[in-house]
C-alpha cells in the first residue's frame, strides 16, 4: 500500500514539475515577445529620428560624387577647385564657403526641359552654367560679406549637376535669373526619323 502511495506521490510531484516547467516556458515565451515588441518600437522610433540625417548624408554624398565625377571630365575642370568647405576663386584669394546642393525643380514636355534652380542671396555675375556631354551643371556663389558689418556670415557655394536625356549645346538653351531663380529652358531636339530601304 506504502508502495502505491509513494508511486501516487511521484507521479503527483512529477506532474506538478511538468506543470511548473510548462508555466515557465509559457511565461518566457511571453516575456520574450514583450522585449521583441519593446526591440521593434526602439528601432523604429530610432529609424524615424536617423532618416532625415541618413536622407541627408546620402544626397550631399550623392552630389559630391556626382560633382567630382563631372567636374573632372570637363575640359576646365582646372578653373574650379572645389571641396567640402573650400572654393578657390583666384590663385591669391582663398575664401571659405559652405557648400551646397540647391533646391531645384523639373518639369519635361515634348518639346521641352524645363528646369528651375533656386539660388538665394546670389548675383546673376555670380552664376556659372555649363552643358558637360548629358550633364546641365550649375555653379553658385553668395557674396554676403559686403562690408565689416557682414564678416561673421560664411558666403555659400552652391554645385549641382542634372542629367538630362540626350547631349545638347548652348544653343539648345534659354537662361534666365530673377528674384533668385534660375530658369533653364532646354529645347528638346527633333528626332528624325531615316527611311530605311529596303532590298
Amino acid at each position: 500500500m506504502s508502495r502505491n502511495s509513494n508511486s501516487g506521490n511521484n507521479f503527483t510531484n512529477t506532474n506538478n514539475n511538468l506543470n511548473n516547467s510548462q508555466q515557465n516556458i509559457n511565461d518566457f515565451v511571453e516575456n520574450m515577445h514583450k522585449l521583441n515588441n519593446i526591440g521593434t518600437q526602439m528601432v523604429g522610433t530610432f529609424t524615424q529620428m536617423a532618416t532625415p540625417y541618413l536622407n541627408e548624408f546620402c544626397n550631399n554624398l550623392a552630389t559630391s560624387v556626382s560633382t567630382n565625377i563631372n567636374t573632372n571630365n570637363s575640359p576646365d575642370s582646372s578653373s574650379n577647385s572645389t571641396s567640402s568647405t573650400t572654393y578657390t576663386t583666384s590663385s591669391e584669394n582663398q575664401e571659405t564657403f559652405n557648400k551646397k546642393k540647391p533646391e531645384y525643380n523639373i518639369y519635361k514636355t515634348d518639346k521641352t526641359i524645363n528646369i528651375l534652380v533656386y539660388l538665394p542671396g546670389v548675383d546673376k555675375k555670380d552664376i556659372d552654367v555649363k552643358i558637360n556631354n548629358i550633364y546641365l551643371q550649375v555653379y553658385a556663389n553668395t557674396n554676403l560679406k559686403t562690408d565689416d558689418n557682414w564678416n561673421h556670415l560664411t558666403n555659400i557655394f552652391y554645385s549641382i549637376s542634372l542629367p538630362l536625356d540626350n547631349n545638347y549645346n548652348s544653343n539648345d538653351l534659354f537662361v534666365k535669373y530673377e528674384n533668385g531663380a534660375l530658369k533653364v529652358l532646354v529645347t528638346k531636339k527633333k528626332e528624325q526619323a531615316s527611311k530605311i530601304e529596303i532590298n
